[in-house]
C-alpha cells in the first residue's frame, strides 16, 4: 500500500491495490469512511461485504488481516 501527503496540512491519502479488502472499525458510537475511486474502477468489479459471517469468511481465506490507525 503507497501512502501518499500533498501539500501543507493535507490528509493522509492511502492507494489500495486492486483486489485488497478494504475495513473500518469505530472506537465510538459512530464514524465516517470514505473511499475516492479514479478512472479504470468499474462497479462490476467491486463487491462489498454483506454481514459478519462473510467477513468472517474472506479474513479466514485471506489468511491475514492488516489495519491502519490513522
Amino acid at each position: 500500500m503507497a501512502r501518499f501527503i500533498i501539500g501543507s496540512g493535507a490528509a493522509p491519502i492511502h492507494a489500495v491495490p486492486a483486489g485488497t479488502w478494504q475495513a473500518a472499525r469505530t472506537l465510538g458510537e459512530y464514524a465516517l469512511l470514505g473511499c475516492y475511486v479514479g478512472p479504470g474502477f468499474d462497479f462490476s468489479d467491486f463487491h462489498m461485504a454483506k454481514d459478519d459471517a462473510e467477513i468472517r469468511s474472506i479474513i479466514t481465506l485471506q489468511g491475514e488481516v492488516y489495519a491502519a490507525c490513522l
